[in-house]
């Protein structure tokens, strides 16, 4: 064989398998949400407003959030790509895989807290974690986002503008 024909395929050769490298690398970082599921519940018992929220989110995008007790509420809406991403990273941002199931307050560190229990499956991975008055900033930024899917929809806002007169 000659070494000039070799010599020549070897840029093109290089170049084959850095695109197919690449190609490789970035399918395998893209954020992927074929079967992101939140489950989530806190109760707060506040002598006259003792309330349960529960929030849900299922793989196909559908995003439930609702009140019981002495305060009733109920709101679903359709999530966003953009919102179940930002979902997904925050999940991975804060390894909630990797967060012990029971993440209570030590005795005595916390009066009058709720009880916060999440259950997140991504990508085929499940995992449950909360307790009684969470201080995990990890866990605490993922449930923020959950309420804040609600509180910031537009027809929330314009709910509560219309109710009280604004």
């Amino acid at each position: 064989m000659d070494n000039g024909i070799i010599a020549g395929m070897k840029p093109k050769l290089v170049a084959a398998v850095l695109i197919v490298a690449a190609l490789i690398f970035f399918s395998g970082c893209a954020v992927q949400n074929n079967d992101l599921s939140v489950k989530y519940k806190a109760i707060t018992l506040a002598g006259i407003k003792d309330y349960t929220t529960t929030i849900n989110v299922s793989p196909d995008g559908n995003y439930d959030f609702e009140i019981t007790g002495q305060i009733q509420e109920k709101f679903s809406k359709k999530l966003s790509q953009a919102e179940i991403d930002e979902l997904i990273q925050l999940v991975q941002k804060n390894n909630f895989f990797s967060l012990p199931e029971d993440l209570s307050a030590k005795p005595g560190d916390c009066y009058d807290g709720a009880t916060v229990q999440m259950e997140i499956t991504l990508n085929g991975q499940t995992h449950k974690s909360g307790g009684y008055c969470v201080q995990d900033n990890g866990f605490s930024e993922i449930g923020q986002k959950l309420y804040d899917i609600y509180q910031f929809d537009p027809a929330i806002v314009e709910k509560y503008k219309n109710l009280n007169g604004y």
